[in-house]
């Protein structure tokens, strides 16, 4: 599928979002929330494919996200733990406040392993596996003590959703997500680079180590706003860069990136049509991407062992 038809594509589900219902019954109200809600789905649908694309070329292996940093985990811990001391309501504080924690987080481990320990990316990766577990079990603990209407506010955060994102934040986030771009963005030519190998890029005159370092705090950034814009969102990044993959005969950073980025934004504006035109509202947004995110993440591991 080239560029162009998925730019069409992209087209026709804008304007389907937009004008659903016609447009002289909409009120500009309606319309305005409809034009908020698609450029929360350009800025996410940025930062997933991105950072996902830059977790996968400096890991070498497809088959990962981000996610598996346990960025997850932490965004419902920091949760659990904000309505367990008793802060219910989002705010641009709190939300602010998440963001900081897991890149915090992050970066220190990042800067931990890699640079005052000299270890191996994959040691890292482990240890991410770890943290993602321990995150896990935290939070399951603190869920025990938590009174039915406290849990569930816990579960309704721990599925993505658009329409619940938090306004008066959007612009400091905005600003947060830039950052990250630009460190990768700063990158893009020594990605391209690294899809040869470790070896081949140091041989060309790559600094292997300090640009995947740079790309892991650019990706922290990234992937920890796009968490706290509209919650977990695992396998938006997985599907949208895979899929791009399989039909970019380019292995550049750029083209990749490009179609990627086009991708998730039809995949996640797509889910989001047929969540609230079609379901309305029944569902969830992360149970539909996480329900094809799982069966297309089983055909890349059936794959690639066929492939073996």
């Amino acid at each position: 599928m080239k560029k162009n038809r998925l730019i069409i594509i992209l087209g026709i589900l804008v304007l389907f979002h937009l004008f659903w219902g016609g447009y002289s019954s909409m009120t500009p109200y309606i319309l305005s929330r409809r034009i908020t809600t698609l450029s929360l789905i350009a800025i996410v649908s940025v930062l997933t494919s991105l950072s996902t694309l830059s977790f996968q070329t400096i890991t070498q292996n497809r088959l990962l996200s981000p996610a598996i940093m346990g960025f997850d985990q932490i965004y419902l811990l920091i949760q659990t733990t904000m309505i367990v001391i008793g802060i219910r309501q989002s705010s641009t504080a709190q939300i602010l406040l998440s963001v900081f924690i897991m890149v915090s987080v992050m970066m220190s481990l990042y800067h931990y392993i890699l640079v005052k320990k000299e270890e191996s990316i994959y040691i890292l990766l482990l240890l991410g596996m770890i943290l993602t577990t321990f995150a896990s079990s935290l939070t399951q603990a603190l869920e025990m003590i938590l009174d039915p209407n406290e849990f569930s506010i816990v579960q309704d955060r721990a599925f993505a959703s658009i329409n619940s994102y938090h306004a008066k934040s959007l612009l400091v986030l905005s600003v947060i997500a830039i950052l990250g771009l630009w460190v990768l963005y700063r990158l893009k030519k020594y990605m391209s680079v690294l899809v040869l190998g470790d070896d081949l890029a140091a041989n060309l005159g790559v600094n292997v180590d300090k640009v995947k370092r740079y790309a892991l705090y650019g990706i922290a950034l990234c992937t920890s706003v796009s968490t706290a814009l509209i919650g977990p969102i695992s396998f938006l990044g997985l599907l949208s860069v895979n899929i791009a993959r399989q039909h970019v005969k380019s292995e550049r950073f750029t083209d990749v990136g490009k179609n990627s980025v086009l991708m998730s934004m039809i995949l996640l504006l797509g889910t989001q049509v047929i969540f609230e035109r079609v379901m309305n509202f029944n569902s969830s947004l992360t149970v539909v991407l996480n329900f094809c995110g799982g069966l297309y993440f089983f055909y890349l591991i059936m794959k690639e062992r066929f492939n073996d």
